[in-house]
């Protein structure tokens, strides 16, 4: 999760500086999407591996 984020920043703050603000536009939705997608992931490997440690 926090390579993603790290790497979403990154694609942010590049992002600012493109003139092609399509092509910047598509870029950050992508990557929300990614995003979204390792949080969701990171919620799903934790509640197994704490139903695993509670066992």
């Amino acid at each position: 999760r926090s390579a993603v984020i790290g790497a979403f920043l990154n694609v942010k703050i590049n992002a600012a500086g493109l003139k092609d603000k399509d092509f910047a536009a598509e870029m950050l939705a992508r990557g929300a999407e990614i995003e979204r997608k390792a949080i969701e992931q990171e919620a799903t490997i934790m509640e197994i591996v704490n139903g695993k440690i509670s066992q």
